[in-house]
């Protein structure tokens, strides 16, 4: 399931409603079938930045009606929420062909892989979200690597699969070789893209 940018907003709007901190969205995800916390997701305090983090990791990971059905079922009550779950019941299927991006998301293909130091990661979050909002699918290690697993392969993976590369260089720059082993595969595949000034 994808959602349009209003409904994301009429969500998002929803979920801040029926979860109002940190900690309820933390036992929401952890309690239910996602099976997560939220800190593995989203990095923040703010609550509507974790909640939109949130819907775009389960929009990622095709996980959007477990979280909906998960917050449905553990806050029914909720005007704002029961209002959400019956206007998505009551849509009719779309005319349309399907939007560029399910089809992204059913073939796990990326448009652009994100390169980042994990200190820049909150800024990187913001523009990720912001792709989205484009259509554009990127691949955020936090969003798509499994804690616990081995993530190298993973990283070796979406650098060659992936159509782009945007390579983030902020105040941290490249301090581990975690860094400039993506860097390295990323000039290997993209190498007109590669300026050494």
């Amino acid at each position: 399931m994808t959602l349009s940018g209003s409904e994301i907003k009429e969500l998002r709007n929803a979920l801040t409603n029926a979860f109002r901190s940190k900690a309820k969205l933390n036992m929401l995800l952890r309690e239910s079938d996602l099976n997560i916390n939220v800190e593995e997701i989203v990095i923040g305090e703010n609550l509507n930045d974790i909640v939109f983090g949130i819907i775009n990791w389960a929009e990622a990971n095709g996980k959007l009606d477990i979280l909906i059905g998960a917050a449905y079922e553990e806050n029914p009550g909720n005007a704002k929420l029961k209002a959400f779950v019956q206007n998505r019941q009551n849509s009719k299927p779309p005319t349309s062909p399907q939007n560029q991006i399910d089809g992204k998301v059913a073939s796990s293909q990326f448009d652009v892989f994100l390169c980042h130091n994990s200190q820049d990661k909150p800024e990187v979050q913001k523009i990720a979200n912001q792709l989205i909002e484009l259509e554009i699918r990127p691949w955020l290690d936090v969003w798509q690597l499994r804690p616990g697993f081995p993530w190298q392969p993973e990283l070796e993976t979406q650098i060659k699969t992936s159509k782009s590369a945007a390579v983030f260089v902020g105040s941290s720059n490249c301090e581990n070789q975690t860094q400039l082993g993506s860097l390295v595969g990323i000039t290997e595949k993209f190498p007109s893209c590669y300026t050494n000034t």
